[in-house]
């Protein structure tokens, strides 16, 4: 449920930790308000539908011979340690309700289902192959998270979501299979943008991620440009330490 509008696990949230915390008047309600079913019981279908989307099961290795069942074993104990805490989601769907982009954006998996898509991609026995393609799909993967922590800080297992999210970026860079969607090419122009002059324009970038869409910006992009956040000139300096800059941009990929 939520309490003052946060979301907390109520079976193991101690009242007086919540009076410490918001005072002694609280207010309860249930964790989707818009899908009341009675009291504080909500519609969790979206979640579970969310969650079903991304296979949420191991599809194994085809094991022909003892020696390979072994090597699967073995090679499962040493990859623990990366599935680490995505392994804990006991799927309460308190970052589904924390989310701001989920009710924006029907068709986003949410923080819940890309967590366990992220343990799945990190368990050596699974053998499914489009796992990666769902997680990073156009309007519905990853890439549709603003960063704004607010799952990693609902989590009542203390898991950290957006931790994975930002796993899965980095995999959809390595793999190439990166979607055609507005954010994916946010990603893609802004880090364009710092590796030829290490400074951030906005206007390439939003013509880069929106395309012909930018148009129905304009009266933003004004007010954008008189704020000095648009820079007409396309012979602009390049920012101190530069080559420093797209040293450890090329470093870290």
């Amino acid at each position: 449920m939520k309490v003052q509008g946060k979301p907390v696990l109520a079976c193991s949230t101690p009242v007086r930790e919540l009076v410490r915390e918001f005072g002694p008047k609280l207010t309860i309600e249930p964790l989707n308000s818009e899908k009341v079913i009675r009291d504080l019981i909500s519609d969790m279908d979206d979640f579970w539908d969310a969650y079903s989307r991304t296979a949420p099961y191991l599809e194994p290795l085809d094991i022909i011979s003892r020696e390979e069942s072994t090597i699967s074993r073995r090679l499962y104990r040493g990859s623990t340690a990366a599935i680490g805490d995505s392994d804990h989601c006991i799927m309460c769907g308190a970052c589904y309700a924390a989310c701001p982009v989920v009710p924006l954006q029907p068709s986003f998996l949410g923080p819940a289902a890309l967590t366990r898509t992220y343990r799945f991609i990190k368990d050596v026995r699974d053998a499914k192959p489009d796992r990666l393609k769902t997680a990073v799909a156009a309007e519905s993967g990853a890439w549709e998270c603003i960063k704004c922590l607010k799952c990693t800080e609902a989590c009542p297992k203390e898991i950290d979501p957006f931790s994975k999210v930002k796993e899965l970026h980095s995999r959809a860079f390595q793999a190439g299979d990166i979607p055609g969607g507005i954010r994916s090419r946010h990603t893609v122009g802004f880090q364009l943008n710092l590796l030829l002059n290490g400074l951030l324009n906005e206007l390439p970038l939003a013509v880069f991620s929106m395309r012909f869409r930018v148009l129905g910006m304009a009266r933003r992009g004004i007010r954008m440009f008189f704020h000095g956040k648009i820079i007409l000139n396309p012979l602009r300096p390049r920012s101190r330490g530069h080559r420093q800059i797209r040293r450890l941009m090329r470093k870290s990929q």
